[in-house]
């Protein structure tokens, strides 16, 4: 187990992989940009009600790749090879991505004028998510490619 500070570096050492590694830096700022625009041109300017009820998507769906990022770094197992965890540790890398897309389509269902917006968010989140969860099982693992 590590502490909370060693773990958040894990996290961005996590996202920094995310992006170097996964797509690279030219893929990853082409997709970012193409869909930041699209957020732009989605953001429902219905009135301030509309724009409250996106608090929730626009805190809780990063919240979950944060959590599971946070979670791979505070149980990285390679920090000492002696520590074992039981297997209960991967739970949130192997629940992480499917709650992203149940809570992403239940907001989806629930925003009526902004369910393109928190589509297009969501699929951002969802890269996120992924490959945290894929970061996170390899660190709470000890197993890595």
């Amino acid at each position: 187990m590590a502490s909370p500070v060693s773990a958040f570096h894990a996290l961005l050492w996590f996202l920094r992989e995310a992006i170097e590694a996964g797509l690279g830096n030219v893929y990853f700022a082409v997709a970012l940009i193409t869909l930041a625009a699209a957020l732009v041109f989605t953001f429902p300017r219905d009135g301030a009600f509309a724009r409250r009820r996106l608090i929730a998507p626009l805190v809780i769906l990063p919240a979950i790749w944060l959590f599971v990022g946070y979670w791979g770094g505070f149980f990285w197992r390679s920090r000492d090879p002696a520590l074992h965890y039981g297997d209960w540790v991967q739970y949130p890398g192997m629940v992480g991505p499917f709650l992203l897309v149940l809570v992403a389509a239940f907001f989806i269902w629930r925003l009526d004028g902004a369910r393109l917006f928190v589509g297009t968010y969501a699929l951002i989140n969802l890269y996120f998510t992924a490959a945290l969860s894929f970061m996170s099982l390899m660190a709470v693992t000890g197993d890595w490619l």
